[in-house]
């Protein structure tokens, strides 16, 4: 598989994830905003260590989260809709 390809793979998992997260806490609790952040163990170059690095975060609102079809959304694009910071 080209790298481009796995890239764009992994994103969209990731970021379906993200949402899927946001989806169960805001069943769970009343508020209005969350901020719900993805990390994975990467290289730290400065120190050659693996090292758990924030690859993603969002500032999600229910009320957006709400009105998206989830069927038919692509997940990366789908965060053009939240404040977020991607570094993938």
């Amino acid at each position: 598989m080209p790298i481009s390809k796995f890239n764009k793979m992994h994103q969209d998992c990731v970021c379906s994830y993200l949402l899927r997260v946001a989806s169960e806490t805001f069943c769970i609790i009343p508020d209005e905003m969350i901020i719900v952040t993805a990390t994975e163990n990467t290289l730290n170059k400065a120190t050659g260590y693996m090292q758990q690095q924030p690859i993603i975060s969002v500032l999600i609102a229910r009320s957006t989260l709400l009105q998206l079809n989830m069927q038919k959304i692509d997940t990366s694009y789908s965060l053009r809709n939240f404040i977020h910071d991607m570094n993938f």
